[in-house]
């Protein structure tokens, strides 16, 4: 399961309610969190990308991001449980040892003495692998690759982006209340 928080503290939210009124912070917030679920799917999708040998537009796809409504003011990133294909996503190749891809940037996956097979039969492209010494029969392996949630949970900097998704949060809330109490006062910069 994919988990990424962050939140705005009471003791901020009663800050702002004693400088301004309830309907004014209660959009603030609202705009703060929809902005802030856009940001995390281009952040998740960039740090993916970056780590993985897979491109954004594929990550950015399987990422959902659910905004605030007229009763909820919470917002959730969530993503698929899209499974990978060696073959289709990390763009494997066969060599003279087997079939290889890159996974991520330093590791590479490879299965040895397989192809890649093309069905005629719409079943597409797989990997297959010689039960035994003739040419036939083969042994069909999907090329499944790992999930993406599996990639995002383990990426080493969890911490660090739930820190990024805070900062963000607190920054376009600044900046959702200045917006809308334009010419006056801000409130001093919320921690």
């Amino acid at each position: 399961m994919f988990n990424m928080t962050a939140e705005i503290s009471q003791e901020d939210i009663k800050n702002l309610l004693q400088n301004f009124s309830k309907d004014l912070v209660r959009k603030a917030i609202r705009s703060a969190l929809d902005r802030t679920g856009t940001w995390a799917k281009n952040y998740l999708a960039t740090d993916i990308s970056s780590n993985y040998n897979l491109s954004a537009s594929k990550v950015k796809k399987a990422i959902n991001v659910s905004r605030t409504t007229q009763s909820s003011l919470e917002m959730s990133v969530s993503i698929k449980g899209t499974q990978l294909s060696i073959l289709n996503d990390f763009g494997a190749i066969q060599d003279r040892t087997g079939i290889r891809a890159s996974i991520s940037r330093t590791a590479a996956f490879s299965v040895p003495h397989a192809f890649i097979n093309i069905a005629r039969r719409g079943s597409g492209r797989f990997i297959a692998i010689r039960a035994g010494r003739s040419r036939y029969p083969t042994s069909g392996k999907p090329g499944r690759g790992p999930s993406l949630p599996m990639l995002v949970n383990r990426s080493a900097n969890r911490e660090k982006r739930d820190a990024d998704l805070t900062n963000h949060l607190y920054q376009e809330l600044e900046e959702q209340i200045a917006k809308r109490t334009a010419g006056l006062p801000a409130p001093a910069a919320l921690e």
